[in-house]
């Protein structure tokens, strides 16, 4: 039961550094692009945290909505983010 108590706080950090990465990139999106149609907004919702970071970076270089979500998202960044 201590080792739940201990893993509690731990998801929930994990799940709210999780919603800001999406409210971030919802609003980067809609920035440079426009408000994001419900296709990507469902999109946004079903990624995990390292899928929204690799669309985070790529919001920045990207011409089109369509290109942030084409090319896979790189799993190297994981090891930054758990700093």
């Amino acid at each position: 039961m201590a080792e739940g108590i201990k893993e509690g706080p731990k998801k929930g950090i994990k799940k709210g550094r999780q919603e800001g990465e999406l409210l971030l990139l919802q609003r980067q999106l809609a920035f440079k692009f426009g408000p994001p149609d419900e296709a990507s907004l469902a999109r946004l919702a079903a990624a995990d945290s390292d899928t929204l970071l690799g669309w985070g970076e790529r919001v920045l270089t990207t011409a089109n909505l369509a290109a942030v979500f084409d090319a896979p998202v790189p799993r190297e960044d994981a090891a930054i983010r758990d700093r």
